[in-house]
């Protein structure tokens, strides 16, 4: 099992960890490991019946070693592998209890999400940067209503996809695509989506180059078979 290797020291975009069956997210802003796990011990101790059930770890030691695991799993999923090491060499006291065996497979396919989350948002950003034109608006209006009525469109959040801070970077792009007066009559309609990981109202006007550029095939065969990025190409 992969640990960190100072828990004193932060991961990049800091350190994290999301409870879905309560939707609680640690705090933002750069928290320490100690907030991360303060927070996370008052929320179990909080939902006794949750954890019983979800089999959380209720004792310090063992939450502080779910909080390692979420972030270490994270880091190794992301390449940061200078944060990390093998169970058994630094992060400080080891754990007693180990975490939930399912919540470490659970972590591993989240931290897979994020790693595809933030790859499908990086091709919007580096067009937004490029200063290109978006497409024209018909083409993008077309797009939103196929989006708009598309099983692949998720509702949420930001955050429910994003990290927080992640979420409101997001947020700031949507805005700035909005000042050059790139939106549609869908646009609260638009979400996120499942396939290839893309804030839609963003996407939409994206020329069709800059999303497959990073699109695997196994998001291509995720695609609703209506989608306009199979029919433009």
């Amino acid at each position: 099992m992969l640990r960190l290797k100072d828990r004193n020291k932060s991961i990049p975009n800091g350190f994290c960890f999301y409870l879905p069956e309560l939707k609680w997210h640690a705090p933002s802003n750069f928290p320490s490991f100690t907030v991360v796990c303060n927070g996370l011990e008052a929320v179990i101790k909080a939902n006794p019946y949750l954890a019983k059930k979800h089999g959380w770890p209720t004792d310090r030691h063992g939450i502080e070693d779910w909080v390692d695991a979420y972030n270490a799993t994270l880091c190794a999923k992301m390449g940061w592998d200078a944060y990390i090491t093998p169970s058994g060499g630094g992060g400080g006291t080891l754990p007693k209890s180990q975490p939930p065996p399912h919540s470490l497979a659970s972590l591993a396919a989240a931290a897979a999400r994020v790693k595809e989350l933030v790859a499908g948002a990086r091709s919007l950003m580096e067009w937004d940067d490029s200063g290109e034109d978006g497409v024209p608006r018909d083409q993008a209006q077309s797009r939103a209503l196929v989006c708009s009525t598309c099983p692949r469109n998720e509702k949420g959040d930001w955050t429910e996809w994003f990290t927080t801070s992640a979420a409101e970077l997001i947020k700031r792009r949507v805005e700035k695509v909005h000042s050059r007066g790139l939106s549609t009559i869908h646009d609260e309609s638009l979400h996120v989506c499942t396939a290839c990981h893309c804030p839609l109202p963003v996407k939409v006007h994206v020329p069709l180059r800059w999303i497959t550029k990073r699109l695997t095939d196994e998001q291509r065969a995720k695609l609703d078979p209506r989608c306009w990025i199979l029919s433009e190409k």
